[in-house]
């Protein structure tokens, strides 16, 4: 039997098994094999834009655990027109494809959006998390970038026409509200949206994993739907915790995997509740503060939410079904791309110097502030390096044993790109 007389139920079958790109592919082979690939449900665990300096732009298509794609996007500068790197589970760009796209009066910004809309704008595609991070800047260029991105979907910030299927919207902290408030209202679908975060990342000079987030979650509404801001460390500092509750117009969440965190939930002196069969829970007053603080501890780990007294009911359905609160820490709980992704997010500053605006760093009218941090990060790139390549020869080393292991020499073989493209498609292009 061949293709063409397969039933659509088969078929459908097959395209399920297959990765983005084959997808993608098999739109192209007929108008039949379209409508029933257009057919098939397709969940992306994560996909990210980015907008740096100089007009480029990035898209991060993220497969799995240890599995992405990647795009670059540049302008020339002595000819006109974009030039693209493309990755397949790899940063670096001596190992991209390249392709050059002559000039059509298109920026790097509008080029990426035009690809995100062919891949990824279509009832049957469903994005985990879709990451927007934009680079510092007045929010004038940001708006500039919003339209332009707007504009390669065909739309307008006012009439949206395409827009992405999300359960979950991430952002940097350098993107004003304003722009936070457009992307959800425009790009996205309202139906399938559940949560809005906005992360931060805080280096310390040790390059560990994070051990610690912070939120603040302003809004949680009668359909569940959250918005909170999210700082994630890789250090612990718990007065950072009471200055956020402080100025927290919502509730203020701590979580914590390190054992140190488990010993002061023993030394405080408060009565323990039962909150459920996993999980027990201290409540009290923070006088000083007027705050409720709900301290918790399970198997997992601790985590306190911190909020003002009318706050309680307006959150109370949310906390009543709480199983887990440590979110992308826990490696129990989590998902587990979540919490891969989160447990690798430090690495940007190694693999990705040119994409750091997740990032925090102090404003430049902090000049002692800033010379400090940038300290930190200058010590966490040289742990990060050596980290690294400890990394690699450990994988190389993991992979001679299994030949060894094996007993028999196993000839190398070449990995088929699922972009599809080879390392010298640029001479072609």
């Amino acid at each position: 039997m061949e293709w063409i007389d397969l039933p659509d139920d088969s078929k459908r079958e097959v395209f399920k098994r297959l990765d983005l790109m084959s997808r993608y592919a098999m739109r192209c082979v007929s108008h039949a094999d379209r409508e029933v690939v257009d057919s098939t449900d397709l969940y992306v665990p994560r996909v990210r834009f980015s907008q740096g300096h100089d007009n480029k732009a990035l898209i991060v298509v993220y497969t799995g655990i240890d599995e992405f794609l990647r795009m670059e996007f540049s302008e020339m500068k002595e000819a006109r027109g974009t030039v693209i790197h493309r990755l397949q589970n790899s940063y670096d760009l001596n190992e991209a494809s390249v392709k050059v796209l002559p000039y059509d009066e298109k920026t790097s910004v509008e080029v990426a959006g035009s690809i995100l809309k062919t891949l990824f704008v279509h009832k049957s595609i469903l994005i985990g998390t879709m990451e927007f991070e934009f680079s510092e800047g007045s929010e004038m260029i940001q708006i500039i970038t919003f339209g332009l991105l707007t504009r390669s979907l065909d739309g307008n910030p006012l009439y949206p026409v395409n827009v992405f299927r999300v359960k979950k919207m991430a952002t940097n902290w350098y993107m004003k509200s304003e722009v936070i408030n457009a992307i959800r209202e425009v790009l996205l679908s309202k139906e399938d949206l559940v949560e809005s975060d906005n992360d931060i990342l805080k280096i310390y000079p040790n390059m560990a994993p994070p051990v610690m987030a912070f939120d603040r979650t302003f809004e949680i509404d009668d359909r569940q739907k959250i918005f909170r801001q999210t700082r994630t460390f890789m250090g612990v500092n718990m007065q950072t915790l009471l200055n956020y509750a402080r100025t927290t117009d919502g509730m203020t969440t701590g979580r914590f995997i390190k054992d140190e965190q488990r010993a002061i939930w023993d030394l405080d002196p408060t009565p323990i509740t039962r909150f459920s069969d996993q999980i027990q829970m201290k409540r009290f007053m923070n006088e000083s503060y007027g705050l409720v603080v709900r301290y918790y501890k399970s198997d997992c780990g601790v985590w306190m939410h911190i909020m003002p007294p009318h706050f309680e009911k307006k959150f109370a359905t949310f906390l009543k079904n709480e199983t887990c609160g440590l979110r992308y820490l826990c490696k129990k709980c989590a998902d587990p791309f979540e919490y891969w992704f989160y447990q690798n997010l430090p690495r940007r500053l190694c693999n990705e110097p040119e994409w750091l605006n997740i990032i925090y760093r102090p404003y430049a009218r902090f000049p002692n502030e800033l010379k400090k941090y940038n300290k930190i990060v200058e010590e966490s790139l040289k742990v990060a390096a050596e980290d690294e390549k400890r990394r690699k020869k450990a994988a190389k080393n993991k992979r001679r044993k299994e030949k060894q292991l094996a007993g028999v020499e196993t000839p190398e073989v070449e990995v088929i790109k699922s972009w599809g493209f080879k390392k010298t498609a640029a001479k072609n292009n």
